[in-house]
């Protein structure tokens, strides 16, 4: 039995891709056999026509890269819309960058919904340099609040934050960009400060050292947005943590990827670094290897607590 015959023309199978010869032709031609012109005019009109159909036929061709470029503004708009609108939002929160512990005066959170009932009320407290303290409470909207505002994202409240210069945070699944994995642990502007054995120091520390193995190196290319496990993108900020060396490291809860057990054993490392961390996590984790806890319920009350040394 014969087999199916599969067209390959380019007509079909590259749209665009091929020109329609006799077009260029007919149109001039009359001019040609009337003598208005000479023959290389149509010749010279062929190939423009060439170069036009050319340009035309590149939509065709792009048109999935051109469609994904055009979602990608799309979304970019959006998010510059929304940056935007955040920074209307009236705050009443003053940021005052001094070294010394992180400290919260008077520090009232309002919800960004509307509701009279604030998320923290005159919250005042102070954590002092090389110490792990934990931010809970039954809901995560008070705790997220906090991490925008001493982060200096506007947030509705009034009050006063006073935090060390340098100060790291780590969110639940950190903005990686596309590039090597020696970018995302340092980033670009570091990239030649930090040598590889530094890099693959920490990681070992961390018991993190197959990362490396499983994504191809340090010098390894991934669009680390796409297909990459919650893991692998905490991982990276979780180094950064020891890399940058900062004095004091924000956490919004990081045992959802990182796992308690990896989250213990680097808030362990950075005290013994002298680096304080807040991690701000659910009331069910483990309470042991916090210093300190900052519980906050219902109309913006809050509890601190802090183990006798």
């Amino acid at each position: 039995m014969e087999g199916r015959k599969v067209c390959r023309s380019p007509f079909v199978t590259r749209p665009g891709a091929a020109r329609p010869l006799p077009l260029p032709d007919l149109i001039i031609a009359p001019a040609f056999i009337r003598g208005d012109i000479e023959f290389g005019v149509v010749t010279q009109s062929g190939a423009a026509f060439a170069m036009l159909a050319g340009a035309f036929s590149l939509i065709v061709r792009q048109f999935n890269s051109i469609s994904n470029f055009a979602a990608v503004v799309s979304r970019l708009s959006s998010l510059h819309e929304e940056v935007a609108r955040s920074h209307t939002t009236n705050s009443g929160i003053e940021i005052v960058e001094r070294d010394g512990p992180l400290t919260c005066e008077g520090l009232t959170l309002a919800s960004s919904t509307g509701a009279e009932e604030p998320l923290l009320k005159e919250l005042s407290v102070s954590v002092p340099p090389a110490t792990r303290v934990l931010v809970t409470g039954p809901g995560d909207a008070p705790g997220a609040a906090l991490f925008r505002s001493v982060a200096h994202i506007p947030t509705p409240g009034k009050g006063r934050i006073v935090r060390p210069a340098g100060t790291l945070f780590l969110p639940q699944r950190p903005y990686l960009p596309s590039g090597a994995l020696r970018q995302v642990l340092v980033g670009p502007e570091q990239e030649s400060e930090v040598p590889d054995q530094l890099m693959l120091s920490v990681l070992h520390e961390l018991g993190l050292e197959r990362i490396v193995s499983q994504v191809g190196g340090l010098d390894a290319e991934h669009d680390w947005g796409k297909g990459i496990v919650p893991e692998r993108t905490a991982t990276p900020g979780a180094c950064e943590c020891f890399l940058a060396a900062p004095r004091f490291v924000i956490l919004d809860r990081a045992e959802m990827t990182l796992g308690s057990e990896l989250l213990k054993k680097i808030m362990i490392l950075l005290c013994e670094r002298s680096i304080a961390c807040v991690h701000i996590g659910r009331t069910e984790g483990e309470r042991d290897v916090y210093q300190a806890v900052l519980e906050f319920g219902e109309d913006g009350r809050w509890t601190w607590s802090a183990k006798q040394t």
